[in-house]
Order: C-alpha cells, then structure tokens, then sequence
C-alpha cells in the first residue's frame, strides 16, 4: 500500500516540512471523503505545476484506495496530440 511513511521524514518540499505535509495530506483526505469519494472511486487531479498541494493530493488519494488518472498540461503546442 502506498502511504505517506515512504516520505523522507527529514523532507523540506519549498520550505514546508513534513508535518505541514501531513497536515495537507489530512486536509486533502478530509475534503476528498467529505465530497463522497470512497475506496476504488476514479479522481482526476489536474497538475500544470507540481507544487506541495498536488503531493498531498496524490497522497490522499493513495491513502483512502482511490484510482488516480493525472492530467498535465502540454508540454507545446506541437505535443499537444501526445498529450
């Protein structure tokens, strides 16, 4: 199972450390049951910038059984078929 205890604990992702992590996590865990979503329900989460609150996300979401499809931007205009 993929969890957070996989996370360095010595970890300082743009200056927030890894209890702020977990907080977001918790947050992230929080909402995400709050608006119905339950073990083996489908996310989408939509990152254009990687930033702390996409990797709590990604986390929450492993954490409660969800299935994750992740979306990012084009890289180009030219790859955006690939995309």
């Amino acid at each position: 199972m993929i969890n957070r205890h996989i996370i360095n604990p010595n970890i300082n992702y743009d200056g927030y450390s890894r209890s702020d992590l977990d907080s977001l996590i918790n947050r992230w865990k929080s909402l995400l049951y709050s608006k119905g979503a339950r073990k083996g329900d489908v996310v989408a989460l939509a990152i254009m910038t990687v930033n702390v609150n996409h990797v709590a996300a990604v986390f929450a979401c492993a954490e409660l059984g969800l299935k994750l499809f992740l979306f990012s931007r084009p890289l180009s205009r030219e790859t955006l078929h690939a995309t």
